[in-house]
């Protein structure tokens, strides 16, 4: 283990894994022993990370958070596992952590959706020698847009930016946030998520240059170059 996180090796790739974390999230949802006698227990878990019909906003109207459990917690547990070891809750996780300064019992209920039956769950390496650096951008365009509550609620006008970093065909950093600047078109919300990723990839690339200058011991000498991949012709232009 290192820093919480299960490293098993198979012949081909590593798998990483944070049993111990998950289940401790789990136990503070009250989602496992001794707790599973819990009222709040009947929570029917999902196959994907967040609801894809229905978008998770501030739900001005709707009841109080009343869980016995602390939401900043959880969402700090969850923040941690997503950064390390689960990309696939990284949209989910952020959506959740915008509402921790008063989060109601549908937000409660998002965090408890999908954990459970994937606990087990975590991230293959599989390092391509013939591969450097690839880095793949993407963005919506009024994705979270609901003019219902665009008055309370500023943020459903801004764009979400997905990134997502390998390096020898292993994703060594990713990320799903909103955008801090309001796009007019799709090119704009392309062209920001594009500046993100090579914003996010630069730093990288160059500590990975400063080991191979001081000759630090590698399994092979890594080859240092980039691919940028982005879908919207516009935003290549503009780049």
């Amino acid at each position: 283990d290192y820093l919480g996180v299960k490293v098993d090796k198979h012949p081909d790739a590593f798998e990483l894994t944070q049993p111990q974390l998950i289940d401790s999230i789990l136990f503070d949802l009250h989602l496992l022993p001794p707790n599973t006698s819990n009222q709040e227990n009947p929570t029917k878990t999902k196959v994907t990370p967040a609801a894809v019909t229905k978008l998770l906003g501030p739900d001005l109207d709707g009841p109080k958070f009343d869980y016995d459990w602390h939401y900043r917690s959880v969402i700090g547990k969850l923040n941690y596992l997503e950064k390390t070891s689960r990309p696939d809750i990284s949209y989910a996780v952020h959506c959740c952590a915008r509402f921790m300064a008063d989060p109601k019992r549908s937000h409660g209920e998002a965090v408890k959706r999908y954990l459970l039956s994937t606990r087990g769950k975590g991230i293959f390496l599989r390092p391509d020698k013939n591969k450097s650096f690839e880095c793949f951008c993407d963005a919506d365009y009024s994705g979270n847009w609901d003019s219902k509550i665009a008055a309370e609620d500023p943020n459903t006008a801004k764009l979400r930016s997905c990134v997502i970093i390998f390096y020898a065909g292993s994703p060594l950093l990713w990320l799903s946030k909103l955008q801090t600047m309001y796009a007019l078109s799709t090119a704009e919300s392309e062209f920001f998520a594009l500046s993100l990723g090579a914003r996010q990839l630069i730093p990288v690339m160059e500590i990975l240059k400063e080991i191979k200058a001081r000759g630090n011991h590698v399994t092979y000498t890594p080859t240092i170059y980039c691919k940028i991949f982005e879908d919207n012709s516009a935003a290549l232009e503009m780049a």
